[in-house]
């Protein structure tokens, strides 16, 4: 959904008179408003794709075991 959206904002942007799109950009209030927005899409992309995908773990077999015991020895 949010592919096609940046699909859509770019064939608008790309139709937009460059004079326009330049005024547009230079406006401060108006990137920052974007660019705060881009942030709270991007965090909640994250947040989904966090939810959805586990880390990589390994499984714990006996000689993993030993070279992290060996290895915190090693540490201290």
């Amino acid at each position: 959904m949010a592919r096609s959206d940046y699909a859509r904002y770019t064939s608008m942007l790309n139709a937009m008179p460059q004079e326009e799109r330049r005024a547009m950009f230079r406006n401060q209030t108006w990137m920052v408003g974007a660019l705060q927005l881009l942030g709270r899409t991007a965090k909640v992309v994250t947040k989904l794709i966090d939810s959805h995908f586990s880390p990589n773990w390994i499984p714990e077999t006996p000689q993993i075991q030993e070279q992290q015991k060996q290895k915190n020895s090693y540490d201290r």
